[in-house]
């Protein structure tokens, strides 16, 4: 059993910084990530377990429908990019650069090109094999006017995107009607994200005739869609503000986009020349999911000001155990913590998911807080006395968080086999 231990921890907790947006400024004081200039953050450990938790889960749930993990380069040539004149396009987002040979390049913010010209280049694809469904989780790049609000608008993201390839329109049609469903088993029944919204959306630069935005509240509001309140429909925030069905006005609610898919079409397919075995080019489809952004909307939507939270998926670790302070005149409760630390091989589902609070410089209480405000789900804490008669049994407190309460929940009192049951039952998945 791997354990982790508060001690060893590359973790600072630091002040909140109340002059910038909610999830920036919570990251930054959970010792989530370091802002390295404008635009760009450094993911350390803490940060990290739950970016690595984020993608696993995405890509479980792709390598379910038979989605079959890549991982391209982050930088294309410029060549690529001319094909489908998508370099002139893009302009000045997008990251410009040349080798010492004078060649062009991009950091790339997508990867339909590169994608494209590979299945294109490989050979061609058995009919047995379709739909085609390639993805990869890795960084992508934007020349963004104003980076802000931490993992939410920067220069340098972490971005899950599959690319689907299909014999004709009407099976490309069905395969995103099969992605679309996986998204939502991602947002809504993995993460517990019931506020998002999905709408119709333009397919902008990228082509194609049908595109959908995946959007999440958030009052840093980057962006707005219309919802209705009384038949719950929604759609981008434009001039025209009536509901079709129910024929009135929509509220505006400020947003932040998550996730876009797009049905490309052949445009891709026919500039590099991807075609099936009777030469007639792919139907493409695109998939989207900002992770890092994805992240900071969620503690954005789940958490207060001063106390973070993370879909439950997705918490740091899910267990803590207190570690008593030492005290002199008996070290009954310390042995009794250490013999639960050498039970807990018992809970393979928990694996590298435990810390143990061993900071015992710093009180119960301070610890307690802590671990509040990082939002472990369950937290235990050895008590101790300063002396133990023969029979005396050794209590354990639990306590419990969860997404949108920011109190610890006080569950009571347990013995050492009431607590093993809790942590037998806690969600596998």
């Amino acid at each position: 059993m791997v354990l982790n231990y508060a001690s060893r921890l590359f973790w600072k907790r630091s002040l909140i910084d109340k002059k910038i947006k909610n999830s920036h400024a919570l990251m930054l004081a959970n010792g989530f990530f370091y802002q390295t200039c404008k635009g760009q953050f450094a993911f350390l450990p803490l940060g990290q377990r739950v970016l690595d938790k984020l993608s696993l889960l995405i890509e479980a749930e792709l390598n379910n429908i038979g989605g079959q993990k890549c991982s391209l380069p982050s930088m294309a040539p410029a060549s690529l990019w001319k094909r489908t004149g998508r370099w002139q396009e893009y302009g000045s987002i997008m990251f410009k650069l040349k080798d010492r040979e004078r060649t062009e390049f991009c950091l790339q913010p997508t990867a339909e090109e590169m994608m494209t010209d590979i299945v294109a280049n490989y050979g061609t694809i058995t009919p047995g094999a379709l739909p085609l469904l390639l993805y990869q989780t890795t960084e992508k790049y934007r020349n963004e006017e104003r980076p802000e609000f931490g993992s939410i608008r920067c220069s340098q993201f972490l971005m899950n995107d599959l690319y689907s390839f299909d014999v004709d329109k009407a099976t490309a049609s069905e395969t995103y009607g099969v992605i679309s469903a996986v998204y939502k088993r991602i947002l809504f029944n993995r993460l517990g994200l019931n506020e998002t919204r999905m709408v119709e959306a333009d397919n902008g630069d990228m082509g194609g005739d049908v595109s959908h935005e995946y959007h999440l509240p958030n009052v840093a509001a980057q962006d707005h869609i219309g919802v209705c309140n009384t038949c719950g429909s929604s759609r981008l925030w434009g001039p025209d503000v009536t509901c079709e069905p129910c024929n009135t006005v929509m509220q505006k609610m400020p947003t932040i986009e998550i996730g876009h898919t797009f049905m490309l079409g052949t445009r891709y397919t026919e500039a590099f020349g991807a075609k099936d075995e009777g030469g007639v080019p792919y139907f493409m489809n695109c998939f989207g999911l900002g992770v890092t952004r994805l992240l900071g909307a969620s503690i954005d939507l789940l958490s207060s000001a001063t106390i973070m939270r993370l879909p439950e998926a997705l918490s740091v670790f899910k267990v803590a155990i207190i570690l008593p302070k030492p005290i002199s005149t008996s070290s009954a409760s310390l042995d009794f913590a250490y013999s639960i630390m050498n039970d807990l091989d018992d809970f393979e589902h928990l694996k590298d998911d435990i810390l143990i609070e061993d900071r015992t410089q710093k009180s119960v209480g301070q610890r307690l807080t802590h671990l509040n405000q990082l939002g472990i789900p369950h937290i235990f804490v050895v008590q101790a006395k300063k002396s133990y008669k023969p029979h005396d049994t050794i209590r354990i407190e639990y306590f419990r968080t969860e997404p949108r309460s920011f109190e610890l929940i006080d569950c009571g009192i347990l013995n050492h086999s009431q607590m093993f049951d809790v942590l037998r039952n806690i969600d596998r998945k």
